[in-house]
């Protein structure tokens, strides 16, 4: 399977000769489209074009017609193939393409959709340094493409035809493939990634809007419900086809504690003073406490899932808990995993590492203070520590960690996860 590079370029700087020069070091063959630039800007296209194929023409046409003219070209000289378009200000980086074509690979049939967010955006973020990629991975429904708008896209030769044959020569191209797509039910993911840095630790955040609730889930270790079933996040990720992935509350160490999964009561004996998390049918977000209602009454309020671990981090926007607060002896910096809803039918899984060199990890009150800096209206707190671990299409994406000596998933009783 060939792999492809297309950047339609319009008076490009000096970061098109650095990305050309990335995407060769990544076995890229690279198509450039010169969309009628001033001859001011020769010389950039003068010290790429024996590392391209360049398609040149003198008059400005826009973003839609240079996409089109190199994928015509590309049609006429590949057979089999994924093509990753990409802009040429270096707003995005050859890792995120390489993370396209990788998902690509293995759906011909998906136009993927990768974006950037600008770090900008978020104050907190400001602090980054030196990290590494996380992925956000949003599972697109029909009605979310719409506001789709990014010029890293991947697709293979099956959809050659649907990307040639849409109106529009400038930037309306890029929405009208996507309408386009959506109208003859083409499938459509979109990828998007940033880079967390705070606190000293690595964060992953993944930001998921689902069309149904039937998408959001949980499993057990071996598809068994018992006390001293155990398995790792990825394996147990493998055997429901999970898509994405968190280990859950780790129910099997407790005795107590309501234990609720896709609607089946598992485990209905109340734990004092136990904050759970619940997950109704309708997709809402609600923290109890076991104290004050029966796991048969929340079922008949429509639960469909409760974690019980605790605490809760955030509530109607919210911090619930204090900056020196602790789940029981663990220490104040940790691995963290967490839950969390912005909106309807979207959603946060998030994990942090921790225990090493390389991140210190989260106290709840930081975990807490961060996401709500991204939106979350509601978080609560899963089991942390070597037990962190995020699964995302077939990898682990963290470093999980027990002793922070080596990187290690830890066998786990449950995940929640996201799937078909």
């Amino acid at each position: 399977m060939k792999k492809i590079a297309l950047i339609p370029a319009y008076e490009p700087d000096e970061k098109l000769i650095n990305l050309v020069n990335e995407l060769k070091d990544n076995k890229y063959e690279i198509i450039v489209v010169n969309d009628g630039s001033n001859k001011n800007f020769d010389y950039i296209f003068d010290k790429i074009k024996n590392k391209v194929h360049l398609i040149s023409y003198k008059v400005n046409k826009g973003k839609g017609y240079a996409l089109k003219k190199g994928i015509n070209y590309i049609k006429d000289n590949y057979k089999e193939y994924i093509c990753i378009t990409i802009d040429s200000d270096g707003q995005h980086k050859v890792s995120d393409a390489n993370k396209l074509y990788e998902y690509n690979l293995n759906n011909l049939d998906t136009l993927v959709l990768g974006k950037r967010i600008i770090n900008k955006d978020v104050p907190l973020r400001s602090k980054i340094g030196n990290s590494i990629t996380r992925l956000i991975f949003k599972l697109i429904a029909k009605n979310d493409i719409y506001d789709t708008q990014t010029g890293l896209r991947s697709f293979s030769n099956q959809l050659e035809d649907y990307m040639l044959n849409n109106n529009g020569d400038r930037y309306e191209y890029e929405m009208n493939v996507l309408l386009n797509l959506k109208s003859k039910n083409v499938k459509v993911k979109k990828i998007e990634i940033t880079t967390y840095r705070e606190y000293d630790t690595d964060i992953y955040v993944a930001d998921i809007n689902i069309k149904s609730i039937d998408y959001l889930k949980t499993a057990f270790a071996k598809s068994i419900y018992g006390k001293n079933i155990t398995y790792k996040t990825s394996n147990i990720s493998k055997e429901v086809n999970a898509i994405l992935s968190i280990n859950g509350d780790y129910y099997g160490v407790q005795e107590k504690g309501y234990v609720l999964r896709n609607g089946v009561i598992y485990r209905n004996i109340k734990k004092n003073n136990a904050q759970d998390l619940v997950i109704y049918k309708n997709g809402e977000f609600e923290i109890i406490n076991e104290d004050d209602i029966s796991l048969e009454k929340l079922l008949e309020k429509g639960a469909y899932n409760v974690l019980s671990f605790g605490p809760s981090l955030i509530e109607n926007n919210d911090i619930t808990v204090t900056e020196n607060y602790e789940v029981k002896k663990a220490m104040v910096s940790n691995p963290r995993t967490a839950i969390g809803i912005i909106g309807e039918k979207h959603y946060v899984f998030v994990v942090s590492d921790g225990r090493t060199n390389l991140s210190e990890g989260l106290s709840l009150y930081e975990l807490a203070k961060f996401m709500k800096s991204l939106g979350v209206k509601t978080l609560y707190n899963l089991d942390g520590g070597g037990s962190s671990t995020m699964y995302f299409n077939g990898n682990v994406v963290n470093s999980p960690t027990t002793m922070g000596k080596t990187v290690k998933e830890r066998s786990v009783s449950d995940i929640v996860y996201i799937g078909y």
